[in-house]
């Protein structure tokens, strides 16, 4: 168990001052501190930073020497009921020696966690220990996490593919970067297989750059990206040694037949890559912006109210003031009529935004709450305002008379001052962030094929 009093106090240590924007970051990169034999320098340091603060939300921590034994003291703190009272987001661990040991702690740390999103873990030193890698890939699926970095870990290569993607099952995960891990053409198909399956994968950036692929393995994930991934918006292949099979001749291809590779084969590739991701991107927005329309009709024409229709009262009633009884329908045929708004949505998609939109109970409130109790104590207030952009804010525009200072915000719920929202003249707009949200929560991220495969 840990408390306020089992790590000794470095006063000294700590800044006079601290800066508004970074009270909620702790960051340490390349500080030239390391975990020493016996006295743990380095993590007794960041742990007694995480104390001195309120909230902490970001721990940036690259290029020191935490290792193995340092990351354990860490996240043995951060997975104590203490350490978990910091709503920690993100977490940067990058070159710090940290090995199989410590991935076992981060693991730990990871399980059943609702705040981490983001996990920088390049330039260490893991390697493909069975053990470890089941245990990481199980604690991915049970957390929250959307961004993981394992770039430049040599030593994981094809073994690691091999256990870790079949396993792969996180609705969370987005993007995902495996650039210079010692990946071959081997890797390709587990690749494959996970991001073709629908039902596991929900990737939209991945990057898999400095391996060693070669054509084959590249032209191979290429084409079941073409073939069944809707999701991937952005793929990045580079630097795989794509020329290792010039002028050979190989099998690979997906109807057997023996192809030869050169550099129009490759360039050919490549265009395919872009209309394949081309593609995608045009379905996702057209995705959203069906999924947001369609939630507008249905909400007015879905939720309304339950009193019984008397057919006497309409009977009475002009035609010119009644109108068309078209909530009076069977609802089949309401839900007929409302799916012509979005012809890009799979029947799963719109079902769960009928049900969304025919509930009272999510609907917004109509006043923001005065309560400071109804905030989440996971997000703070200032986390779901908008973030100001600094050149327009501050007058770095050509219009600056139409610049702002930035107004205080009074509205616990988020909104920006006014309880208005500041839209293009944010970094990060807090509406954006909900209506993301939201889509998550109806399953319309990405394009379903449903709708095709069904036909």
């Amino acid at each position: 168990m840990f408390s306020l009093n089992s790590y000794p106090r470095f006063r000294s240590s700590l800044p006079k001052a601290i800066p508004l924007s970074s009270r909620t970051q702790i960051e340490c990169m390349d500080s030239g501190l390391r975990s020493v034999a016996g006295a743990s320098f380095l993590p007794s340091h960041i742990i007694e930073l995480i104390l001195s603060r309120r909230m902490v939300t970001k721990l940036i921590l690259g290029n020191n020497a935490l290792s193995d034994d340092g990351c354990i003291l860490l996240f043995t703190f951060l997975s104590s009921p203490l350490g978990r009272r910091y709503p920690i987001s993100e977490i940067s661990l990058n070159a710090n020696r940290i090995g199989d040991r410590g991935l076992a702690a981060i693991a730990a740390y990871l399980v059943e966690n609702t705040s981490l999103t983001e996990l920088f873990l390049q330039d260490n030193l893991f390697t493909s220990d069975s053990n470890t890698v089941t245990q990481f890939t199980h604690a991915i699926n049970q957390s929250r996490l959307r961004i993981l970095s394992l770039t430049n870990n040599r030593s994981l290569n094809d073994d690691f593919c091999r256990l870790l993607f079949p396993a792969l099952c996180s609705r969370y995960l987005c993007e995902l970067h495996l650039s210079a891990i010692g990946l071959t053409h081997r890797s390709a198909s587990f690749i494959t297989e996970y991001i073709t399956s629908a039902g596991r994968c929900r990737l939209q950036i991945l990057k898999c750059n400095g391996n060693n692929l070669e054509f084959r393995g590249v032209q191979k994930i290429i084409r079941a990206i073409e073939r069944a991934n809707f999701g991937l918006t952005v793929v990045e292949l580079y630097s795989n040694n794509v020329t290792s099979g010039q002028d050979s001749e190989d099998t690979d291809d997906s109807n057997g037949r023996t192809q030869t590779y050169n550099p129009d084969a490759w360039k050919n590739t490549e265009g395919l890559l872009k209309q394949v991701l081309g593609r995608n991107s045009h379905l996702k927005k057209e995705t959203w912006r069906e999924a947001l329309q369609l939630l507008v009709y249905s909400r007015a024409i879905l939720l309304h109210s339950k009193d019984p229709f008397n057919y006497d009262d309409f009977a009475h009633t002009s035609v010119s003031t009644a109108g068309f009884p078209f909530r009076h329908l069977p609802m089949e045929i309401q839900l007929y009529v409302l799916s012509f708004l979005s012809p890009t949505l799979s029947s799963s998609q719109r079902a769960r935004i009928y049900t969304y939109a025919s509930s009272s109970t999510t609907l917004p409130p109509l006043l923001p709450s005065l309560s400071s109790s109804s905030t989440s104590s996971a997000e703070p207030v200032v986390f779901s305002l908008c973030v100001p952009d600094p050149s327009v804010t501050m007058g770095i525009t050509a219009n600056l008379r139409a610049s702002p200072v930035w107004a205080l915000n009074t509205f616990r719920d988020g909104g920006c001052a006014p309880g208005k929202c500041m839209g293009k003249k944010s970094l990060l707009c807090h509406l954006e962030k909900r209506r993301t949200a939201w889509l998550e929560q109806v399953g319309c991220l990405t394009y379903d094929p449903v709708i095709h495969s069904a036909g």
